[in-house]
Formats: structure tokens, C-alpha cells, sequence
């Protein structure tokens, strides 16, 4: 990080985050069919758990990061408290 050209280890990084928000993409576009978002809506949960618990293990946090770690609790608990009901609620029918 920080030199002319990336190193190997940061090209495979980069690869493999481009690769997650492409299944993400995909996650979100299955989420336009009818009964698929609840899906889409727990694979975001478990990424916005992921990223709150990265920014919770960072000791020296500014605002901006503050701001992250609790969006991130928040949107995720929202989201997969919303697929759950829609799951219980589509199993009950």
C-alpha cells in the first residue's frame, strides 16, 4: 500500500472484494423476484455484522467511524428483523 504498483497480496484483495460486491449485485437484483429478498436482505445483514464487528475491534476510532460501527449495528439489525418477519409471516400463510 502506497507504492507505484500493487503488490500481490493487494491485487488479491482488490479481486476478491470486486468479487463480493458482484454477488452482492446479484443479491440484490434475485431480491426483485417475488419472495427472493428476504435472501438478499440476510446475506446484507451478515455483511453489515461483519463490517460492525471490524470497525468494533479498531481501538482508536474517530467520528466517521463511530458513525460506520452504529449505522452498520443498526441497518443490519433492521434488515434482519424485517427478513425474519417476512419469512415467519410467508410460513404462516
Amino acid at each position: 500500500m502506497g507504492s507505484e504498483s500493487a503488490t500481490p497480496a493487494e491485487k488479491t484483495v482488490t479481486r476478491e472484494l470486486a468479487q463480493a460486491n458482484i454477488a452482492f449485485g446479484l443479491s440484490g437484483l434475485l431480491a426483485l423476484i417475488p419472495h427472493w429478498w428476504p435472501i438478499a436482505g440476510f446475506a446484507g445483514a451478515a455483511y453489515l455484522c461483519f463490517a460492525f464487528l471490524g470497525h468494533l475491534r479498531n481501538p482508536g476510532k474517530n467520528a466517521q467511524e463511530q458513525f460506520a460501527l452504529w449505522t452498520d449495528a443498526i441497518v443490519a439489525v433492521v434488515v434482519l428483523v424485517t427478513s425474519v418477519y417476512a419469512v415467519v409471516a410467508h410460513a404462516a400463510l
